[in-house]
């Protein structure tokens, strides 16, 4: 037998309300049932709702970034993706230069800190101060905090999340450029040894 919410559920789904029923899925599940429309090109009429759906299950998902649902989501051929941008956000991102600095914090096992580390999800910050406290946050108790600095085409860019203070740019790791790695922890020593040296 069915449960209200589950008949209500299938309602929306069977007249084409995508939101509702997207939120009436069980959080846990709402990714994939946001890939499953896409696939079966549910959205071919509405991309732009597709790209505001991603951007919002981005800040309500309890989903890792670096779990393989949000490198679908991100590189399926739904056109209008600026709407994943809020149009408040769109004419910061158009205000960019050809070529975007941004940065990324992570955690890095013990040993030395690589690229791969770095790469391991689709979320970076235009801030280094956001991506360090996210580095500090994220480090693994037996691991270093690790800081990225990259560059991307601005072309390249899914979307630009102001509205959290993260200052969050959204693109694929594939197309990031000259990504140079730091250890936190080691930058923070090198500065300090400047500072004494004066």
């Amino acid at each position: 037998m069915i449960d209200a919410k589950e008949e209500l559920r299938l309602r929306e789904l069977e007249a084409g309300r995508y939101r509702h029923y997207l939120f009436l899925t069980e959080k846990s599940y709402r990714l994939d049932a946001l890939l499953n429309l896409a696939e079966a090109g549910e959205f071919k009429g509405d991309p732009a709702t597709y790209w505001s759906l991603v951007r919002t299950f981005s800040v309500d998902s309890d989903i890792d970034e670096a779990d393989p649902v949000w490198s679908e989501l991100l590189a399926i051929d739904i056109p209008k993706r600026q709407h994943m941008t809020s149009e408040k956000d769109r004419g910061v991102l158009a205000a960019l230069p050809a070529q975007v600095q941004i940065w990324r914090g992570f955690g890095a096992d013990c040993g030395d800190i690589s690229p791969d580390d770095a790469l391991g999800g689709h979320s970076w910050s235009l801030s280094k101060d956001v991506a360090s406290r996210f580095a500090r946050r994220f480090a693994r108790p037996s691991g270093r905090p690790g800081l990225a600095r990259a560059t991307i085409s601005k072309d390249n860019i899914i979307a630009l999340l102001l509205e959290r203070g993260e200052e969050e740019v959204v693109c694929l790791p594939e197309d990031i450029d000259e990504i140079e790695i730091m250890d936190i922890d080691q930058e923070a020593e090198d500065h300090f040894a400047s500072i004494r040296e004066l």
